[in-house]
Parts: structure tokens; C-alpha cells; sequence
């Protein structure tokens, strides 16, 4: 008897950024920001949070603007803790945090009205969404807008709150625990959060009383951990811009522990190529090993100054073809 054929997969593109801020790419001309346009091609772009200051209507129609200015023909968006427009029961209870008042129906309009679906802009809260790509890619993703309470901004959760892990069969039966767990391996391809998980490209200066401590979450780490996506993509966290490669324990790691190896660029090229190329396709000399590895990006475009001084990930890889 033969074997069975293995599944076919398509080499795809996915451009990758977050925490811009309202900031759009600046001219082709201003060779000192890799941020700029035009941004480099994909077929996929997404968009882990931040995407306003303060949520004002202006500042999203900016942001919307550059997405359908992109040739991505799926761009998937997440809110973060800025766009408290998106974040209705926040934004009612905290006026203090807007003096002026924005419509809200409005702002959601334009993330999910016509011209908005014509454009291939999906916004997600949170929850699981399968996408279909012209190029013959399915892939299945989980996103989530929510991290562990940072400032009193929007999307917040306490720190003892798990969201992201099953609840427990007794917690089942009395109604409780998260609405949108992460599934395990092997349900999701690419997760999008705000937030960083625990440890992981995660490291604020200055917070709280202590220096250089980590803001991730724990109960997202556990739950990347058992759901060992491809891609692993968010933000919030400024100071932590930059790409690891995880070898999961359960893999092909020798000494039995999760090894984290960051991936390194060249600043310059960078610079030039106006994004920081990562191919981690059958044809990039490292293929991912779905299930043993998992690609964390940190695709914050400001600085912690709010400089807009990082690039956006450019990511080659594999995924399932239809």
C-alpha cells in the first residue's frame, strides 16, 4: 500500500504591523523611515492593535485608508487598547477618557461597510475566523483584542483572569469561563492578540515600581503553548519589536525545553527593503515545522517614544492549500 500523499501547501506573503497610532507610511522619498510607502506587497495583512491615539473618527479614517491603499487582498484587523471607540462598554464608562464625542456607529461602519468588505478589511474583536485565499491558502485564525489591564485603557482584563485556556468541566456546568478559548494544536494556523504572551518580546521599562519587567500574559503563554500555531503576531509592547523562533519542547528540541531564538536583520536592508523579510518557506532554507515551531513577531511600529521607527514583518511561509 502507498502512502498517503502529503497535504499540498502554498508558499503566501504576510505582512505584518501593529501599534501605528494613527501614523500612516510616510513619502517613498524619506529614506529614514522604513515605515513608508509603498509598503511592501502581500497577500495577507495584519494588523495586531493600536491602530488609533485615542480612538477619534479621524484617526481611524486614516488608518482605513491605508489598508485599502495596500494591495493585500485580506487585511485582518484587531483593535488594542487605544481604539476605545471599538470598545463600546469602555468607551460609555470612562467619558473622562473623551472629551469630545465620537460616533460610534460611524467608526465601526468603516471597518465593516460596504467599501470596507470591498477592500478585503476584516475587523475581529476576538473569536476564530477560516479565510480562503485566490492563491489556493486556507488557513484558520484566532484573534483577540484583549490583554491583561495596562493604564486603564480599553479591551482590559485582570491579570488573574484566564480568557484564552478551557475552563474546567465543573466551571462548564455552572455557565463560567472564557467565551472565545484558543483551541489546541492543531485548529489555528495564526493568532493575532494585542497583547504579548508571558516573557516573550514582552519587556516594559519602568513598570510599575520595577525595571525592565514583563507585561505578557501567563495565561496566553500557556494557551500558545498548547495551541502551537504557525504564526504568533501582536504589539502593545513598544520596547519588544522583533522576531523569535520557537523549537516547542514537545518537538524536535534536544534537551527537553522550549528553546526561543531570535531571528536577526539587517538593520540597513531593512531600511531599504522598507520591512524586516523573514522566509520561513520550503524555498527560504528553514522551513517552520508546524506543530514543533511557532513564529512570534512583535510588529510595533512606534518606538516607546512613539517614534514611528520599526518596520513591518514580512513573513513567507507555508499554509494549507485548498
Amino acid at each position: 500500500m502507498e502512502p498517503p500523499a502529503k497535504s499540498q501547501t502554498v508558499k503566501t506573503r504576510i505582512i505584518i504591523m501593529s501599534d501605528t497610532h494613527n501614523q500612516k507610511p510616510f513619502d517613498s522619498s524619506d529614506a529614514k523611515h522604513a515605515f513608508r510607502s509603498p509598503l511592501p506587497d502581500a497577500d495577507v495583512l495584519l494588523h495586531a492593535g493600536d491602530l488609533t491615539g485615542s480612538g477619534k473618527r479621524h484617526e481611524h479614517q486614516a488608518q482605513v485608508e491605508m489598508f485599502m491603499e495596500h494591495p493585500a487582498e485580506l487585511k485582518v484587523v484587531i483593535p488594542g487598547n487605544h481604539d476605545i471607540t471599538l470598545d463600546e462598554p469602555y468607551y460609555n464608562s470612562h467619558p473622562w477618557k473623551h472629551s469630545t464625542p465620537q460616533d460610534l456607529v460611524a467608526i465601526k461602519e468603516m471597518y465593516s461597510g460596504p467599501k470596507a468588505r470591498q477592500a478585503g478589511i476584516v475587523l475581529i474583536k476576538e473569536g476564530i475566523q477560516s479565510f480562503q485565499l485566490k492563491n489556493g491558502a486556507k488557513f484558520t485564525l484566532y484573534a483577540s483584542a484583549y490583554q491583561p489591564e495596562f493604564c486603564d485603557w480599553a479591551f482590559a482584563y485582570k491579570r488573574s483572569e484566564d480568557r484564552f485556556n478551557p475552563s474546567s468541566a465543573v466551571q462548564q456546568l455552572l455557565g463560567q469561563g472564557p467565551a472565545n478559548p484558543i483551541p489546541s494544536h492543531p485548529h489555528i494556523d495564526i493568532m493575532v492578540t494585542h497583547g504579548p504572551p508571558f516573557g516573550i518580546m514582552d519587556s516594559v521599562v519602568g513598570f510599575g515600581a520595577r525595571m525592565n519587567a514583563s507585561a505578557g500574559c501567563q495565561h496566553l503563554l500557556r494557551a500558545v503553548k498548547r495551541c502551537k500555531p504557525r504564526i504568533h503576531a501582536f504589539g502593545h509592547i513598544h520596547e519588544g519589536w522583533g522576531a523569535k523562533r520557537m523549537k516547542w519542547a514537545s518537538g524536535e528540541s534536544a534537551d527537553g525545553e522550549d528553546q526561543l531564538i531570535p531571528v536577526v536583520v539587517d538593520r540597513d536592508e531593512v531600511l531599504e527593503r522598507r520591512g524586516a523579510f523573514i522566509d520561513i518557506s520550503s524555498s527560504g532554507g528553514s522551513q517552520l515545522q508546524w506543530g514543533q515551531e511557532t513564529l512570534f513577531v512583535n510588529a510595533s511600529i512606534m518606538d516607546v517614544r512613539y517614534n514611528p521607527r520599526n518596520a513591518p514583518w514580512v513573513v513567507d511561509l507555508e499554509l494549507p492549500g485548498g
